[in-house]
């Protein structure tokens, strides 16, 4: 069973044999600046495998959440937040799964991470988690996800 992972950026090459597409996002890694891209709209890399730059408020309080279709690899890049983690099996479900949005909210107790702009987290189907999460205030970040089909 595959549990989250938190590393340096640098370092992601160390885990390209986990998942057929992580060297595909190490090549894009390598050849694109993250922080020049445009929010909003996906950048589909790969069939089962896309990009979203998100910019938002981190917040004091908000639900865990957990996805069965897609791995999660997220990268900070601007700001800094809490990122909670806990293994979905000490959870509780607090809405149904959406099969459409990939995501069930959930409640439960884990562990916080400083999420900074050095770091890459990668959350699988069997970890929920807590991302936008304030630190001692609100703040705006600006986060990388690539969103990895299973």
């Amino acid at each position: 069973m595959q549990l989250m992972i938190v590393d340096f950026l640098p370092c992601f090459k160390t885990y390209v044999k986990l998942h057929k597409n992580f060297s595909t996002i190490l090549d894009f890694l390598i050849q694109n600046d993250l922080n020049t891209l445009t929010e909003g709209r996906p950048i589909i890399l790969e069939k089962d495998l896309f990009l979203i730059i998100n910019r938002y408020e981190t917040k004091v309080d908000k639900d865990f959440e957990a996805h069965r279709q897609f791995i999660d690899l997220q990268i900070v890049l601007e700001g800094t937040e809490y990122i909670e983690w806990c293994p979905l099996s000490q959870t509780q479900a607090k809405t149904e799964y959406d099969t459409i949005k990939d995501i069930i909210f959930l409640s439960g107790r884990g562990q916080k991470f400083e999420a900074t702009k050095n770091l890459f987290f990668i959350f699988f189907p069997k970890d929920a988690h807590r991302p936008g999460l304030s630190i001692q205030k609100s703040e705006y970040v600006k986060k990388a996800v690539f969103k990895i089909g299973v």
